[in-house]
């Protein structure tokens, strides 16, 4: 029997070789010292005699090089070949003077890969005075240098509460018809209304820059809280409110403030360029939040819906053993990412459309889930994942677990989400998390 033999640096290789003739290196061409030694041992060109010498074979055999597993994919992940792995904090660090970081601040950073080579997170923050009982939000922004751990606020906001907004023709017209008595004084002269509060935002990057959905409160919409769209060219200043796509209206017959909200937007991108929003309507007449969809028009500044019980994805309705099932009460707000024609979103529920206090009657019970397309434009082809739920809060007192990002780093998948119990701190530096998605074992 033949066999190939290589002395390099003190280690025999028999049987193969991973190089050709032509590419190997001479004999006497130093090569480091596996043993991690700095010194340089080089190879002995002739090797001492043996009393019975092993005749080497000429020809190079094939060696089958070794090999990385690449990091599992959102699909690895649906069909449960991968896991969420350990629990990492994620801190918020620079709030400015004047807000305050709390339970109700630093939920749902939304990121994005920056164009200087920074991770961008979106986030609300509530200023110290109070609208009566309330806090009044401004959207702001935090970048990260290494990798989506550590993230600086800037000290001022990038959407700013009482900014005022120009309405498109077609959404003043549109909201003109259903206004009552008095309330004709919401636009002002050439479309103008004012942003009330700013809240809880998702951002895109497309060709012309970058655009952010965000919860809002706006003068002109008499229904609950609306859906609001700004936009940047490089997503670090001169954001400008432009349109408001879901702009709740009253109606005696239909919505009214408590039964109808362009509550918690995100963004859905197909393949094709097609763009559509998702939000959550919470309706507190029925006690029930679900979640709904709508494609945007060619000018993504006017108003899609007036109604936003449109479009309404599937749900979960199975009762569970303690009462609801998990997520039968509040499919709330979410993240898609797409991966070979398929859409995967992840998603807020719960067995309560609000927090405790919405609903005591009921424990509030919070987690997150997924779902998955192949079909994006049909809100009815959502397929509930039999995973769920992938996380669940461990505390069942508040709504202490929601507002998913998954987003993708250096090749690896991060989910990250809001979850301030373990580790509460007035400051609110410690309310967010991520797990990387990792093989199973």
């Amino acid at each position: 029997m033949n066999f190939m033999i290589f002395l390099i640096g003190g280690i025999t290789l028999a049987g193969c070789s991973s190089l050709s003739s032509s590419s190997r290196k001479p004999a006497s061409t130093p090569v480091t010292n596996p043993q991690n030694n700095p010194e340089q041992t080089p190879v002995n060109p002739t090797p001492e005699p043996s009393v019975n010498p092993i005749p080497v074979d000429p020809t190079p055999q094939p060696c089958t090089p070794a090999t990385t597993k690449l990091p599992p994919t959102i699909k690895d992940f649906w069909e449960g070949r991968a896991v969420l792995g350990s629990k990492t904090l994620i801190s918020f660090e620079g709030a400015p003077e004047n807000t305050t970081m709390g339970l109700k601040t630093t939920a749902r950073p939304t990121l994005i890969d920056g164009a200087d080579g920074k991770i961008y997170a979106y986030l609300r923050l509530a200023r110290s005075e109070l609208v009566g009982k309330d806090p009044v939000f401004d959207m702001y922004l935090a970048t990260s240098q290494d990798r989506g751990l550590k993230f600086e606020i800037q000290p001022d906001p990038v959407i700013k509460r009482d900014e005022v907004i120009k309405l498109s023709d077609q959404t003043v017209n549109l909201l003109q018809k259903y206004y009552q008595p008095g309330d004709i004084t919401r636009i002002r002269d050439g479309g103008a209304t004012d942003l009330q509060t700013a809240y809880d935002g998702d951002v895109i990057h497309l060709k012309d820059g970058y655009y952010m959905l965000f919860e809002c409160g706006v003068l002109a919409c008499t229904g609950g809280v609306s859906a609001c769209l700004a936009f940047s060219q490089d997503g670090l200043s001169n954001w400008k409110t432009i349109g408001v796509p879901v702009c709740p209206m009253y109606r005696p017959d239909g919505c009214t403030p408590t039964s109808c909200s362009g509550a918690v937007p995100n963004f859905l991108q197909e393949e094709n360029g097609k763009l559509s929003l998702q939000w959550a309507n919470v309706d507190g007449d029925a006690k029930l939040t679900t979640h709904h969809q709508a494609p945007f028009g060619t000018n993504l500044a006017e108003t899609i819906t007036i109604d936003p019980r449109d479009g309404q994805l599937p749900q979960n309705s199975l009762v569970g053993e303690k009462g609801y099932a998990w997520d039968s009460k509040n499919f709330g707000s979410g993240d898609i990412v797409a991966e070979d024609g398929t859409y995967y979103l992840f998603y807020e529920g719960a067995n309560n459309y609000g927090c405790l206090a919405a609903a005591p009657e009921v424990t509030s019970h919070w987690g997150i889930g997924m779902a998955k397309t192949s079909t994006p434009s049909d809100p009815a082809s959502w397929t509930l994942s039999q995973r769920n739920p992938l996380i669940m809060s461990n505390s069942t007192n508040t709504c202490w677990m929601g507002y998913p990002s998954i987003m993708k780093i250096d090749g690896r998948y991060y989910l990250y989400y809001f979850d301030p119990f373990f580790e509460w701190s007035e400051a609110g530096t410690k309310t967010i998390y991520r797990q990387e998605m990792i093989w199973g074992q």
